[in-house]
Order: C-alpha cells, then structure tokens, then sequence
C-alpha cells in the first residue's frame, strides 16, 4: 500500500487504490493481473490486463475523474 499511497501522491489521485497483496481476489475471478477503474457509481470504466503503462493509466484516471 505503500506504493500506491506514494503513487496517488505524486499524480493527485484522491480516491481510494487497493491492491490485491495476498492474491485473494485474484483467485476468485482470474489467474493473472488485471485492473479495473471504477467510478464513483460502481461502474466499471476500465479493465486492464497484465502491468499497464503509468501514463496511459494516469490519462484514464483524469478522464474518469473530469466526469
């Protein structure tokens, strides 16, 4: 968590990151990383399989964040 906190931190992401440490939820719904923005609402705005670029990642967030 501590990486997310320093990432959201540098790029001024104020919504809650959470991270999967233990695999826990991983094994529930997939075998490999995949990563989801999720909207104030509950909606899924993005998925994202495998380590995506920061930027590109970065550029999603402030998308979802200007809606």
């Amino acid at each position: 968590m501590e990486t997310l906190n320093r990432f959201a931190a540098e790029h001024g992401i104020t919504f809650p990151l959470i991270s999967d440490k233990d695999g826990e939820l991983r094994s529930l719904y997939s075998k490999q990383r995949i990563n989801y923005l999720i909207d104030r609402d509950g909606t899924i705005r993005l998925i994202q399989r495998g380590v995506p670029a920061n930027d590109y990642f970065i550029e999603k967030i402030r998308a979802m964040d200007r809606r």
